[in-house]
């Protein structure tokens, strides 16, 4: 069996650690802002909500999966699971306002009215989305490729001698 190298280790903890920031800050701009809504009485986001229960279990996820052994490198498929999920998040949040962006309907109506400010949050929201979505799929790959490079079955050559004939 092959040894992992220190350069995969060290991606996978870098990964994971941006991974963790990512969930980290996201599920803390969607917590604040489901709060201040529902300190005013508003109808809660499914889209929201779903952002809120991703952000948890990722975080959860890349907290167990951070440090570099053989057994988070076996967890691509995973990694993968969350890149898919995370690719919902983004897909889910970026819907709601389509290619208008900070002028559309539903930023002004729901967002700015109980979050009270610019679009900068919103826009922070997106990017460590897209951030966090990003750095699983890296993720999912490098624990293939490891799993691949330290699973694989060698080549069998037949000896010379033990050939026939």
């Amino acid at each position: 069996m092959a040894k992992i190298s220190k350069i995969a280790r060290a991606a996978l903890v870098l990964l994971r650690l941006t991974q963790l920031g990512g969930s980290v800050v996201n599920l803390g701009f969607v917590s604040r802002f489901v709060y201040l809504s529902s300190i005013a009485d508003a109808e809660k986001d499914p889209r929201l909500m779903f952002t809120i229960i991703v952000c948890a279990i990722s975080t959860v996820y890349a907290l167990i999966f951070i440090a570099p052994f053989t057994y988070t490198f076996l967890a691509f498929p995973a990694d993968f699971v969350f890149f898919a999920l995370w690719l919902t998040v983004f897909s889910l949040v970026i819907s709601r306002v389509g290619t208008d962006n900070c002028d559309a309907v539903w930023f002004r109506s729901y967002w700015v009215f109980y979050w009270g400010s610019s679009c900068v949050q919103f826009r922070l929201m997106l990017a460590f989305s897209f951030i966090v979505m990003f750095c699983y799929l890296l993720t999912s790959g490098l624990g293939a490729w490891v799993s691949y490079k330290v699973w694989r079955k060698p080549a069998t050559v037949p000896d010379a001698q033990s050939a026939p004939g």
